[in-house]
């Protein structure tokens, strides 16, 4: 719903999680496979923190690291 459909576009995100507050990056396409059965996703979101990296190489996305740095306030 916060990209009103798939997308390939990254964005800063606020992951709220036991009441704390914690900078992110959200990709807005699905991937892999899905492991959730009846959430209507067609595989998974990404969701990166701090130092993340992708799954396929070991290098900090930049895109994704300026937008957690946009949701920390720090950019």
């Amino acid at each position: 719903k916060c990209f009103k459909g798939y997308t390939w576009e990254k964005r800063s995100f606020i992951a709220i999680i036991n009441g704390e507050r914690y900078a992110a990056s959200l990709f807005g396409m699905p991937n892999a496979h899905d492991t959730i059965e009846g959430n209507d996703l067609d595989g998974a979101l990404c969701l990166y923190f701090n130092e993340s990296t992708p799954d396929f190489c070991s290098s900090v996305d930049e895109e994704h690291k300026n937008n957690i740095l946009k949701a920390a306030g720090k950019l």
